[in-house]
């Protein structure tokens, strides 16, 4: 899965929630080149996990590389209190930003948003696959997903606030994301460090049924 990396580039930022997806696109850009990276991170009221479950990853994937991150940028939320109602989140993300490249002078920031599954193959798995699920509440999760996702047709580089942001998985999947731990060789050992529930805690426990947890059975097979 190509980084689209410019080699006039020196240090650049990597939003990290610690999910499989953003996890992984951190461990890519600390294993493949030898650019000062920053992770930056957002906790909220409402998901006061995020800092921790990070801190889970950048040490993993300080093991496995042998690398450090240049900086870990941390910027807290407190107004986003209803998931129904984001827009104090996306002005946390956007902040969050712009303040990590103005302190860090950062020549690009790295995003690793990927494509919703296929609707009608996700369906299609959750008849065929038992995980011990009510199916029905897996279908109700399914329908309060952000359907944006589904037909990205965000560029693979773009600009906020005359900001470079490369989302090099932006037409990509989860199954595709897969692939790229399979490559990678880090399946079992970074993988499993991850979380993406939306209702996981401090505790990190999946609830196996949201629709970030469906993601992870339909490409993965496995929560963790």
């Amino acid at each position: 899965m190509d980084l689209y990396l410019d080699p006039q580039w020196r240090r650049i930022g990597v939003r990290l929630s610690g999910g499989a997806d953003s996890s992984l696109l951190y461990y890519a850009l600390m294993h493949d080149t030898d650019l000062e990276v920053v992770p930056m991170t957002m906790d909220t009221k409402l998901k006061d996990w995020y800092q921790t479950g990070t801190a889970r990853v950048i040490d993993r994937v300080t093991e496995l590389t042998g690398r450090k991150p240049y900086a870990w940028h941390l910027h807290y939320q407190p107004d986003f209190v209803d998931k129904f109602k984001p827009d104090p989140y996306v002005a946390g993300v956007n902040q969050m930003q712009t303040d990590c490249v103005e302190k860090y002078n950062l020549d690009a920031v790295y995003i690793g948003l990927t494509r919703n599954p296929p609707m009608d193959q996700l369906r299609e798995y959750f008849e065929t696959h038992d995980h011990g699920l009510d199916i029905e509440d897996v279908f109700d999760h399914q329908s309060g997903r952000d359907d944006e996702r589904d037909n990205q047709v965000e560029p693979v580089i773009k600009k906020l606030n005359n900001t470079v942001q490369v989302i090099p998985w932006a037409n990509s999947d989860k199954r595709d994301v897969y692939q790229a731990y399979l490559e990678y060789g880090v399946l079992d050992t970074l993988y499993p460090y991850t979380y993406s529930c939306e209702w996981t805690g401090q505790n990190f426990v999946h609830c196996e049924h949201c629709f970030f947890c469906q993601e992870r059975w339909w490409a993965f097979g496995r929560i963790i």
